[in-house]
């Protein structure tokens, strides 16, 4: 089989349209399936269930923009321990890509109970 036959096997093996994907490796991998807090460059805060990375950008699914916030000091302490219900959230969407994240934190059961368990804040 000549070089040139290879390679073009090769290239449809590997294309976009193949079941086959390359396996990134990234430091973020190891939270995909996990509810996490994010805090981004410029969006603000988010918390979800991390589906996807691709360098510094990420898709959130079944997440919820923590506008405001009380009954936490920081970013840690809300994936301890959770927020207060005088805290803004949005509603749930089922899917948001977020691009440069900043932050990334795991959220503890605690955390993920009280946060899913939220209302979502509305205007008057």
């Amino acid at each position: 089989m000549n070089d040139d036959l290879m390679k073009q096997i090769l290239k449809l093996i590997l294309s976009e349209n193949s079941d086959i994907k390359e396996t990134s490796k990234s430091i973020y991998n190891k939270y995909i399936g996990k509810y996490v807090i994010i805090r981004t460059h410029s969006s603000g805060i988010h918390f979800g269930i991390l589906e996807e990375n691709e360098d510094d950008t990420i898709i959130l699914k079944d997440a919820r923009r923590i506008w405001y916030w009380e009954g936490a000091f920081t970013l840690s302490q809300i994936a301890i321990d959770g927020i207060s219900s005088k805290s803004k959230l949005s509603c749930t969407i089922p899917e948001i890509l977020i691009p440069k994240i900043i932050e990334l934190i795991p959220c503890s059961e605690k955390s993920i109970n009280n946060i899913k368990g939220m209302k979502s804040h509305e205007i008057n």
